[in-house]
């Protein structure tokens, strides 16, 4: 299988699994409401540093149905560019650690992605941390799409609340990251105050083992992250820059059904169709 065709395939056996969720009349209105108030939102994270408020279920809901699909496509997109950096085939045991991790669609799209390729990885332990609770999220957009590898032992997943620039978020930063062969920080420094981003930035890479490998992905144009990762990447001092690319690529149409009953096209409801992504794959300097 091609990784076109595995993501798209990821892509559809995602908008299963949230199906039966937008069915009801009454959950498709709340969607709707939500979702115009999430772009909002997005919108004017170009202009500052407030992030969505994921506080919310229902705006967690919306999430979920109008852009995990989307983020999980762009992961593996990136995954399939840096196969042989993951080192993944060599690995009896591989822990991947998801720093605002949501509904976790990198999760999703490493998987998708781990399938298709020959190794020796007999178990995959997956750490999922972030601020808000994505319980519910989650047992309709990841857990059903991964429930073979969990009942078979393949795979084990281990979630985390807490907040990461917090003490007790840098505790558990300082347990999770040496133990890791991949830390993911998907869409979650543009959702930071500059000072706390810094700081987390650098204690992530303090924290890496000598082997272990930073993925930072997000919106190149949200919260100036383009030229504030182009700086980290200059700090040679303290990182070691594996690739660091821009990414503009579109994504499929979503499925009819969703298009009639949420994503109608009308104002604040229309599919997203691409995304502006720069990604760094990087290890810590002092280990080299």
């Amino acid at each position: 299988m091609s990784g076109e065709e595995s993501r798209n395939r990821l892509w559809n056996e995602i908008h299963e699994s949230f199906r039966e969720f937008v069915l009801p009349e009454d959950n498709q209105k709340i969607l709707k409401a939500n979702l115009r108030v999430l772009r909002t939102e997005y919108r004017s994270m170009n202009n500052s540093s407030l992030s969505p408020r994921f506080s919310s279920k229902d705006m967690r809901d919306a999430y979920m149905v109008a852009y995990h699909p989307g983020h999980a496509y762009l992961s593996h997109n990136v995954l399939c560019r840096i196969s042989e950096e993951l080192a993944y085939q060599e690995q009896k045991n591989y822990t991947v650690t998801v720093l605002g991790a949501g509904c976790a669609a990198e999760i999703l799209a490493f998987l998708q992605w781990a399938i298709t390729r020959e190794s020796v990885c007999e178990k995959v332990t997956v750490n999922l941390v972030d601020v808000q609770d994505w319980t519910a999220q989650r047992k309709i957009g990841l857990f059903p799409l991964v429930n073979d590898y969990l009942e078979s032992g393949f795979l084990e997943i281990i979630s985390f609340q807490t907040d990461v620039c917090s003490s007790n978020g840098r505790e558990l930063i300082n347990q999770l990251v040496p133990q890791s062969n991949l830390v993911i920080t998907p869409a979650l420094f543009t959702e930071l105050t500059d000072d706390c981003r810094n700081k987390l930035f650098d204690l992530v890479l303090k924290a890496l083992n000598p082997t272990g490998l930073l993925l930072i992905m997000d919106q190149s144009e949200v919260s100036e992250f383009r030229p504030w990762i182009e700086n980290k990447s200059k700090h040679v001092g303290k990182i070691a820059v594996i690739a660091l690319e821009d990414l503009v690529r579109r994504v499929p149409g979503p499925p009819i059904w969703l298009r009639e009953q949420v994503l109608d096209g009308t104002d604040g409801l229309i599919p997203r169709s691409k995304y502006k992504w720069t990604w760094m794959l990087c290890m810590a300097r002092h280990h080299l």
